[in-house]
Parts: C-alpha cells; sequence; structure tokens
C-alpha cells in the first residue's frame, strides 16, 4: 500500500478547479485530464496512449502514466478543494478513460474511482502532507514513513473501519507531523531554552540573518 497526493487543477476545455472538484466528489473519482479527440470511454491503455501521444507529445503524459504505472487498488491519495480543505481517498479500481459530458467538461477523464471522505480539519494533515502539496506536478507520491503510517490511522479513524492494519509503532521524526510554522515554533522554542533571544517579526525574506555576541538571532 502506498499514499500518494493529487491536484484537481485542469486546464483544459471549459473546466475549473470548483467544477472538477465537484465532479470527483459527486462520481468518487481522482484523476486528470489529457482527453483524446475521439472521446471513447473503456478504451484501453494502449489504444488511449497512442492516440494521446499524437495530440499532446510523448513527453506530455507523463502524468498520466504516473496514475497508470504507480496508482493501484487499496493505495491512499490526499487531495484538497479551492478552499483548502483536505480530502483522503481510498483507491477502488487501476486506470480508466472516462469520457462522459461531466467527465470532460470537468476535464477528468484519466482516473481512478475512489471512497473519497473529508478530513475534519488542517489539523488533522501531517505537515508532510501539506507540504507536499507546494510542488506544482499533478501527482506525485508521499515518501515518508510516518505520514504514511499517519494516513492509514487516519482514515480508519475517520471512516470508523479496519481496513488498514495497524500496530504500535514509535516515530522518532515529529517533524514529518509538523508544517512549516509549527517547526519554526519547535526551533524558536528550543533557541529560547538555549538561553537565545529570538525575534519572530525579524524573519522576513529580504532581512539578513546573523549571530551576533549577544546571541540574537534574525
Amino acid at each position: 500500500m502506498e499514499v500518494y497526493r493529487i491536484h484537481i487543477r485542469p486546464k483544459g476545455g471549459l473546466a475549473n478547479p470548483q467544477i472538477s472538484f465537484t465532479y470527483c466528489l459527486k462520481e468518487q473519482v481522482l484523476g486528470m485530464g489529457w482527453q483524446t479527440e475521439s472521446q471513447v470511454s473503456g478504451i484501453s491503455w494502449e489504444e488511449y496512449e497512442k492516440e494521446a501521444a499524437s495530440i499532446y507529445g510523448d513527453g506530455e503524459l507523463s502524468r498520466v502514466r504516473y496514475l497508470k504505472h504507480n496508482v493501484k487498488k487499496d493505495d491512499l491519495l490526499w487531495t484538497r478543494d479551492t478552499e483548502s480543505n483536505y480530502y483522503l481517498g481510498k483507491v477502488l479500481s487501476g486506470w480508466e478513460y472516462v469520457t462522459n459530458s461531466d467527465a470532460q467538461k470537468a476535464d477528468i477523464t484519466n482516473i481512478v474511482r475512489c471512497k473519497l471522505v473529508r478530513v475534519p480539519s488542517v489539523d488533522d494533515v501531517p505537515g508532510k502532507v501539506v507540504a507536499s502539496f507546494r510542488p506544482s506536478r499533478t501527482i506525485q507520491g508521499i515518501r515518508d514513513n510516518t505520514a504514511s503510517d499517519y494516513s492509514i490511522y487516519l482514515w480508519n479513524k475517520i471512516t470508523g473501519t479496519t481496513d488498514y492494519a495497524t500496530s504500535p509503532r514509535k516515530y522518532e521524526n515529529v517533524f514529518s507531523f509538523l508544517d512549516s510554522e509549527e517547526t519554526e515554533d519547535v526551533v524558536f522554542i528550543y533557541f529560547q531554552t538555549k538561553g537565545w533571544i529570538v525575534v519572530p517579526n525579524s524573519r522576513k525574506a529580504d532581512t539578513m540573518s546573523h549571530n551576533a555576541p549577544g546571541k540574537r538571532v534574525a
């Protein structure tokens, strides 16, 4: 079982992120665009890849290939909507190509079927997952054991199931749970326990950082 994150951020046709995300929730799917001109649902991967490559070029299909060859049944997929609400999806199927009118409008045609649940609060989302949404690539794996195990725990908790086996484990990498601001807070607290004076307001991109004899850091 692997854990991934996916942006629902269409670029084709009349789609916009809100339409696309509403479609994903309604149909319980996650995916991306790169539609073909023949618009035939249920075609094989070989048929889709050949036609799509002739339209977009071989390199453009790397995202779709990643979805097809990596995301499998029972994997977990993180995503978020236009209002920064986070969702966790249990994958129920492998790659499919779907091109009905709603899928075309949403520009979500290369999909995996999922059971999607909303995460109650952003505080329930580990920092490693939050950080994974900063890169612009459409889909990527979350290669962090702590974040993966927590995703499993969270899925079971939210859904009230035991879909995934869990076992007690000691985690030493607490920073997988913290976002960037929380990590800064931990660093500042640590400095202050060592007798340093920390001035958070001076923490700006254009402020020079230095260590002075009086133990002051910017």
